[in-house]
């Protein structure tokens, strides 16, 4: 009974759209070339648009699938990446101003408490030193970034929480309402009005008494005429009172006949005469002791030997102490080439010591040979041809050269009188180069090979062009895949990769299910198409294979 396969290719390895995820490492490989890294996986895709942890770091990988490196925004935060590609995490200077990154890598923010002390990173993520307003407070941020608390600085104080005091006592000082200390400062003190006291009460008048018996009045004398004050006459001038003398004393005149300097280690003494009355007398001077300097590097020390060093008396240049300076052993350095390494020659390597020079280890390294690779040289546009090269990774050497056909314009059928259109060429050397392989799979098992049939490569090449813009089994305008040939085509396998012929049918033959439509002995005839997309991003150029197997029962 005649029935037609189809295949779902939910196991293909590419996925059909690319989204920005996090992925998990896959064991793989490092690779460079002109533009940046890249990394390899085991099963050559490699990680686009999204984060990957490789041996525990996480690493950020562009559209173009390139290493990426400075800082990055991904969705609401920011994130830094080494020089290495590693994501930064903690405490960053860049440009003159520090930064603090997470342990998720995003960029800190606002307040941030470290160890002890409080941070304040900007809106830009700077770190803030200085005076900060934050809200209805002032704060003060040392030159180190850590809030100042507890402390003057200048007129101002700052409590325990790091605000600026304000309208308080600070100890014995005052600080107004602006924060600012108020030297000499006194509260008002409130005063009370004036207690009022009663009036005097009045007494009476004194009794009247009799007047005394009069007598013969005396004869009234004139007061005498008032006279105007005397003038005031200036005081007498102070006389200085005479100084009184002592009678002359002798004084002795000393004169040095004789001196001794007294040294580090023995007294001195001065002999004194004097040059009135003869007398002669001596002053003893103490030993001064050593003034012992630093230590002096009589001969420094190297990597193999011991060094000798001495401190001194500062004044009689004494040695009073000696010993020998440990050798400082050798500073290993990293491997360098004698012998450069080439993909042809073997080289050598050595480690020196940093300090002298001396070779400590040394080493052979064989070549491994060319390691060759793909890359387009001149990228093909419509109605001409590009080229791409094979060369080594690590020479460039050049091995060969190939022509990328010319691109053309495939319109697609979207139904309803839609029509969308995709750029590439038809990759004839993969269609004959997979057509080979099915074979030569089919033979390993004793089934009869495929012919080609005119037919299916017709319907082969339409399907190919089909699936770069609707990648599935139902064609763009909605009907199925095999209405462009329905007595002729009975199964059909598709795929997608940038890795070519090669890659498609391992991937193919690693499934089931499309594995059983490439080995079914009923199958007589078979059709294939290969095209390859040419898209443009960012500037870039991208390329992705499309493969579709059409198969037949009758060799029509």
């Amino acid at each position: 009974m005649r029935r037609a396969l189809k295949v779902c290719t939910v196991f293909l390895l590419v996925a059909i759209l690319t989204l920005t995820t996090t992925q998990v490492a896959k064991a793989g490989t490092w690779k460079q070339d002109a533009r940046g890294w890249w990394y390899a996986n085991t099963d050559n895709t490699y990680p686009t648009n999204t984060w990957q942890m490789i041996g525990n770091t996480w690493y950020h990988f562009n559209a173009s699938g390139y290493m990426s490196t400075g800082w990055l925004s991904d969705g609401n935060d920011w994130y830094h990446l080494k020089g290495s590609g590693a994501m930064s995490t903690g405490w960053l200077r860049d440009s003159n101003a520090w930064y603090h990154l997470k342990g998720s890598g995003a960029m800190s923010i606002g307040w941030l408490r470290d160890g002890n002390a409080w941070y304040h990173l900007k809106g830009s993520g700077a770190m803030s030193t200085g005076w900060l307003r934050d809200g209805n407070a002032w704060y003060h941020l040392k030159d180190s970034g850590a809030m100042t608390v507890n402390q003057w600085v200048g007129d101002y104080y700052l409590e325990a929480s790091g605000a600026m005091a304000i309208s308080k006592w600070i100890g014995q000082y005052w600080v107004g309402a602006d924060g600012k200390w108020i030297p000499n400062y006194q509260e008002p003190v409130a005063t009370k009005p004036p207690v009022a006291t009663q009036p005097p009460v009045a007494t009476q008048p004194p009794v009247a008494t009799q007047p005394p018996v009069a007598t013969t009045p005396p004869v009234a004398t004139k007061p005498p005429v008032a006279t105007q004050p005397p003038v005031a006459t200036q005081l007498p001038v102070a006389t200085t009172p005479p100084v009184t003398t002592q009678p002359p004393q002798l004084v002795n005149v000393w004169k040095e006949v004789e001196i001794k300097d007294a040294t580090c280690s023995q007294a001195g003494y001065v002999i004194e005469k004097c040059e009135v009355s003869g007398e002669v007398r001596r002053i003893d001077l103490p030993a001064l002791g050593h003034d012992i300097g630093n230590w002096e590097v009589m001969s420094a020390p190297t990597c193999n030997g011991q060094g000798y060093r001495v401190r001194r008396c500062k004044r009689g240049g004494e040695i009073l102490e000696s010993g020998l300076i440990p050798a400082t052993g050798h500073k290993v350095g990293n491997w360098t080439a004698s012998i450069n390494l080439t993909c042809e020659t073997d080289g050598e390597y050595v480690k020196k010591c940093i300090s002298c020079n001396e070779i400590l280890e040394r080493e052979e390294r064989a070549s491994s040979g060319h390691s060759y690779r793909w890359d387009i040289a001149k990228h093909p546009t419509v109605g001409v041809a590009g080229e791409r090269t094979r060369s080594c990774y690590f020479c460039e050497d050049i091995a060969e050269r190939e022509v990328i056909p010319r691109l053309e314009t495939v319109n697609i059928d979207r139904g309803n009188g839609q029509i969308e259109t995709v750029t590439g060429y038809f990759d004839i050397k993969g269609t004959e180069r997979i057509i080979n392989l099915v074979n030569e799979e089919r033979g390993k098992l004793g089934v009869a090979p495929l012919v080609v049939s005119e037919n299916l490569m017709r319907m082969a090449k339409i399907r190919v062009a089909e699936t770069a813009v609707h990648y599935s089994h139902t064609r763009p305008n909605g009907t199925q895949w095999n209405t462009i040939f329905p007595q002729g085509a009975h199964g059909e396998n598709i795929a997608h990769t940038p890795s070519g012929a090669d890659r498609v049918m391992e991937m193919w033959m690693n499934s089931s299910g499309h594995r059983a439509n490439l080995l079914n002995d009923e199958f007589v005839t078979i059709g294939v198409g290969a095209f390859v997309a040419q898209t443009k991003r960012e500037g870039d150029y991208y390329y992705q294979g499309y493969y579709v197997q059409v198969f037949g029962l009758n060799n029509i």
